[in-house]
């Protein structure tokens, strides 16, 4: 019985990748006041309102990022924002391979 449940469970944690991959990025749209939010500078910048897959970006001002609990980042620095959909964003440092999320709520439209 405990075989079962034990292969049972190895497939399970070996689907998650693959689900993790399939997820959406709907709602998740590129805005330039990221930039100064995070203190970053991207690298191309896509344009505002653009679905984008990832961005890297190079640190500007460290103290943004720290503050979110992005620790021994430093000016210099380059980062991979990730799309994760839902407005979430994933990112990670290169140098120490640390990584945050965030959501980042879109900005509301005038009715």
């Amino acid at each position: 019985m405990s075989k079962v449940l034990f292969t049972i469970f190895i497939i399970n944690i070996l689907a998650l990748p693959i689900v993790a991959q399939e997820r959406q990025t709907t709602n998740s749209v590129w805005v330039s006041a990221l930039n100064q939010q995070l203190g970053i500078k991207p690298e191309p910048e896509p344009s505002d309102g653009e679905v984008v897959r990832f961005v890297s970006a190079t640190v500007i001002n460290f103290e943004k990022l720290f503050a979110l609990g992005l620790y021994g980042v430093k000016n210099g620095d380059k980062i991979k924002l990730i799309n994760l959909g839902n407005n979430q964003w994933r990112i990670k440092h290169y140098a120490t391979g640390l990584a945050i999320i965030l959501t980042i709520n879109p900005p509301k439209s005038d009715p």
